[in-house]
């Protein structure tokens, strides 16, 4: 009997043994009913108490990944915090976006680096940021193609410099961001280097520069000799190198002191920068001692005039402290590659003829081989008396007649240059154009020479001569000026000569450029002036720009007439040019016609002018006027002798 049943019915019954058997089977359903609450019970107890358990495990389990979890969101913060600071303490500004070209992230010295506002990077957009930073840059435009090639290359990197219009240097570096393997932005960093640069740049200066003048030293000299060697060398061309040497600069030194023999070797400097061309190089090797580096030199005429304007200037007196202080120099000159093609060699050459010039009485320059010094003396001589040659009125024309093969009548005369030397006389145009052209004066002589022939053919018209062209030599230094149809056109204006009876002449290198060439002469054709090619045959000679250009006559070169019955090669070129002029309709005038077989040669050819000594020598104006008047309405004579 359940041991509760058995506590009731003592209580109210009285012992539970004692009821009487009746009572049995309902007293033992009751016991089992308790019995079988007691059993559901303790099955309901022990499934809490193992749900109990569970619960218990699974949420300390929980608190576990709870504990884990805030331990990883502060170990984040601490993360984040740390790589916040560490951005911001970095010197370099960085910017992270991602593949939406979204801004991600971004430090503070990239704001203050470029200055951005904070609206800027607000928008997120990387492109109001990069462009923003694109108006700062000298060159913006290269900047944004990097921005695109980059946003279109996402696995791409890059390493730039950036200029800044402020003077700033930044270098960018530009590297795509992933997670394993997958690209999922990018991040751009900025390092401002202009304090590096700066630096660098005063350490190449102090390395490579006279600290005193400012000029080059011995170190960058020898390099920028070497350079200009190389660069000559390739385009077969020459050099020259001067050594300059201040004569009595130890005698400053030692009287006034080193501070004033400084400032003197500081105006030096200034003086012969001035005396030199932009692509050439002055330094001081150190002492009194400059070095000159005359890259692509003309010819020794023009680095002797150099070397005369050098020593001209630095003769000047020097302003000191209200006192005035000469010093003159010495120099020697070299070149390259005639006296050495070594570095070495030519410097030490250059030493040499400054310590020639030294000894020969100082304040001059002396070339390393005395032979050029002699001819390039000569030339400068020359070159000064022809600068006021023009303003004296030395100049004058002479002028040689121009005959018509088949009727012998006088067609034209050609306006030759003379020079009446005070000294040496008449001097013949072989000797001094080439100086007039190398040194510019060839174009005020030019145009002096156009105006005098124009002025003395229209008095020829005046004095009933029948009208005749006077041919005028334009060199290629005037051919190339911006005002030659302007001033053409003024003194046909001026001298009242109509612009038929005038013939230009051109040589064929003038018209090397065929453009340029082009549009000068169709102007000049269109303005009536004739036009003729000069000494065909010895220059450019393509055969396009006779079809092209509007010219009206070929000059056949002296040097083809002279050996025209000895020379096969000679008569062939000449007949061959007289032939392409007859197909081309342009009419041949033939020079340095001498005998009168040559005259029949030519004649046999087709040719249509000639001029020479068989006709007449070139003579002054009022020669000619008489020679016209004996001669003009004559024919060729019928007895002169055949080849």
């Amino acid at each position: 009997m359940h041991s509760l049943l058995r506590r009731q019915i003592r209580r109210y019954l009285g012992d539970p043994d004692a009821i009487s058997d009746s009572w049995q089977p309902f007293i033992e359903a009751v016991s089992a009913g308790y019995e079988q609450d007691d059993s559901d019970r303790r099955l309901i107890e022990n499934t809490m108490e193992v749900m109990a358990t569970e619960l218990e495990e699974r949420n300390k389990t929980l608190r576990n990944e709870l504990t884990e979890r805030r331990q990883a969101e502060i170990r984040l913060e601490q993360s984040l915090s740390l790589l916040r600071a560490t951005l911001d303490a970095t010197a370099d500004g960085i910017l992270a976006v991602d593949t939406e070209q979204r801004i991600e992230s971004f430090n503070v010295n990239l704001m203050d680096m470029w200055r951005i506002p904070p609206h800027i990077v607000e928008t997120l957009r990387t492109q109001d940021v990069t462009s923003f930073m694109a108006e700062q840059l000298m060159s913006p435009g290269a900047f944004i193609d990097r921005v695109r090639h980059l946003e279109a290359q996402p696995d791409a990197e890059s390493f730039d410099t950036l200029e800044l219009n402020d003077g700033r240097v930044l270098e960018c570096y530009s590297r795509p961001r992933r997670i394993g393997l997958q690209t999922v932005g990018r991040v751009w960093s900025f390092r401002d280097i202009t304090k590096r640069r700066q630096a660098e740049s005063r350490l190449a200066y102090m390395a490579n520069y006279d600290a005193l003048t400012g000029l080059p030293n011995r170190n960058l000299l020898r390099e920028r000799l070497d350079q200009a060697i190389k660069h000559v060398t390739r385009d077969g061309r020459s050099l020259a190198l001067l050594f300059l040497d201040l004569d009595n600069f130890k005698a400053i030194n030692d009287t006034l002191g080193h501070d004033v023999g400084d400032r003197v070797l500081q105006l030096v400097a200034q003086r012969l920068l001035v005396c030199l061309r932009a692509c050439d190089t002055v330094g001081r090797l150190g002492g009194d001692e400059f070095t000159v580096i005359v890259d692509d030199m003309t010819s020794m005429d023009s680095i002797a005039a150099l070397a005369q304007k050098i020593i001209d200037t630095l003769s000047l007196p020097f302003p000191l402290d209200g006192h005035e202080l000469c010093c003159t120099v010495s120099v020697g000159i070299t070149a390259y590659p005639n006296d050495s093609e070594s570095l070495d060699g030519l410097m030490k050459n250059a030493d040499s003829a400054m310590y020639r010039a030294k000894e020969q009485g100082r304040n001059t320059y002396r070339f390393f081989t005395e032979d050029m010094h002699k001819r390039a003396y000569e030339r400068l001589l020359m070159e000064n008396k022809l600068r006021g040659a023009l303003s004296r009125r030395e100049f004058v024309l002479h002028y040689q007649p121009q005959i018509d093969v088949k009727s012998g009548a006088t067609v034209g005369i050609e306006a030759l240059l003379r020079w009446n030397d005070s000294a040496r006389g008449l001097v013949q145009p072989l000797e001094f154009i080439g100086v007039l052209e190398e040194t510019g004066m060839i174009v005020d002589v030019g145009m002096w020479a156009l105006e005098e022939a124009c002025s003395f053919n229209k008095f020829l018209q005046k004095h009933d001569l029948p009208p005749i062209r006077v041919a005028v030599n334009i060199s290629p230094r005037q051919f190339r000026q911006q005002d030659l149809i302007i001033n053409i056109a003024q003194t046909l204006s001026r001298t009242g000569l109509s612009a038929e009876y005038l013939d230009l002449e051109i040589t064929e290198s003038t018209v090397a450029d065929p453009l340029e060439a082009y549009n000068v002469l169709e102007r000049l054709s269109a303005m009536g002036v004739h036009l003729s090619i000069d000494d065909f045959g010895t220059g450019y000679s393509s055969l396009s720009y006779l079809k092209r250009f509007p010219i009206n006559a070929l000059k056949i070169d002296r040097s083809f007439v002279h050996d025209i019955l000895t020379d096969n090669d000679d008569a062939a070129i000449t007949a061959a040019i007289i032939a392409l002029s007859r197909s081309l309709r342009l009419k041949v005038i033939a020079e340095g016609v001498e005998t009168a077989a040559q005259l029949n040669c030519l004649k046999l050819y087709g040719c249509n002018e000639v001029q020479g000594y068989l006709f007449a020598r070139p003579m002054p104006g009022d020669q000619l006027i008489e020679w016209l008047r004996a001669s003009q309405r004559q024919l060729l004579p019928d007895d002169l002798p055949t080849a």
